[in-house]
């Protein structure tokens, strides 16, 4: 085909039928890819495939209370659930937490937060922090730290509030 100078039917070499066919498969997985949703990753050695795969809600930190720049004035309730992985509690502790202003200054105690019911691995709480420094308004945030570290690095979540004096 290549080869191919008067116009006359040549039949294709094997290469080129290859070729083809490898072209054509790329083309149909990579159409099938965008029409259901599946996404494939590979390695040198393993392949995997994982189609419309959703985070796993099993484990982790849940706030129930407060809410994302919710407004706090002398206290903040705090409310919610921990469930394994990183977020794993013990029988007396379910996570600490502290409130800090936009600069870093604490403006409550490090306080430990202790479990109001353990089923299993899910852990859940419903405690106040008191603030011993009110700032007039601003931004600032509740810091929650894992009661059991995991691995050689602390995580940590922090919750935007908005002070307000009023």
């Amino acid at each position: 085909m290549a080869d191919d100078k008067g116009g006359s039917s040549k039949t294709w070499e094997p290469f080129e039928v290859v070729l083809v066919l490898l072209l054509a498969i790329g083309l149909l997985s990579k159409i099938q890819t965008k029409t259901t949703g599946q996404t494939t990753t590979s390695s040198e050695k393993t392949k995997t495939t994982v189609v419309n795969k959703t985070p796993d809600t099993s484990c982790g930190l849940t706030i129930l209370h407060p809410h994302s720049l919710e407004k706090i004035h002398t206290e903040v309730p705090l409310s919610g659930s921990t469930v394994g992985c990183n977020w794993k509690s013990t029988d007396t502790i379910a996570l600490y937490a502290q409130v800090i202003d936009a600069n870093g200054k604490p403006v409550s105690d490090y306080v430990t937060v202790v479990p109001t019911e353990v089923v299993g691995d899910t852990t859940s709480f419903d405690t106040t922090i008191y603030l011993f420094d009110q700032p007039s308004s601003g931004k600032g945030y509740i810091i929650l730290i894992p009661a059991v570290p995991s691995g050689d690095h602390s995580i940590t979540y922090r919750i935007p509030v908005t002070f307000s004096s009023s």
